[in-house]
């Protein structure tokens, strides 16, 4: 079906239809990366803070 729509010069046209397509991936793949390493950094975050203030400035010896 490619040889009839897609002249001779074959693999180069298909190469230029993909080079776009491979750059819009890796865009849309590091942009999610990016949020998910904020998401774990507000959540540590958030954790250490919360553990900050739980603290007592002496253990309980009963």
């Amino acid at each position: 079906m490619r040889s009839q729509y897609i002249p001779e010069a074959r693999s180069t046209i298909m190469n230029f239809f993909r080079i776009p397509l491979i750059i819009s991936v890796c865009i849309v793949l590091y942009n999610k990366r990016l949020k998910l390493i904020a998401k774990s950094q507000n959540r540590a975050q958030k954790w250490t803070a919360t553990k900050e203030m739980d603290t007592e400035p002496e253990p309980l010896n009963i």
